[in-house]
């Protein structure tokens, strides 16, 4: 492989990988409490490992059967990683947090 092929490679993963890092960072905070990111690293790390290995599955299916990567499926993808960005710029509500806490109360009351 060439060197020009290589660095653009590793620039589209790096940008995935901090795409991934910046929803899962969003999405968690949103979920648990502003912070609860910040405070729970492995949870960040699993969450964009997740966001990888499902990428890399979407990707590899849709290069190893010929039928699925036609102009509709890679628009679908396209359309995936516009939405991944997004949801990476956008700073979600608050709004899941109070049920959250209210759902983690009544398991600590329970145990």
């Amino acid at each position: 492989m060439d060197d020009d092929f290589d660095q653009g490679a590793g620039q589209t993963a790096f940008s995935y990988t901090f795409d991934f890092l910046v929803a899962a960072k969003s999405a968690i905070d949103h979920v648990f409490g502003e912070g609860y990111a910040e405070r729970n690293p492995m949870l960040v790390g699993a969450c964009v490992q997740a966001s990888a290995a499902n990428l890399n599955a979407f990707m590899t299916a849709a290069n190893s059967l010929p039928d699925l990567a036609d102009d509709d499926t890679m628009m679908a993808m396209d359309q995936f990683l516009n939405n991944l960005e997004e949801m990476a710029k956008e700073a979600p509500s608050g709004s899941a947090k109070k049920s959250t806490k209210k759902r983690a109360q009544k398991a600590k009351k329970s145990s």
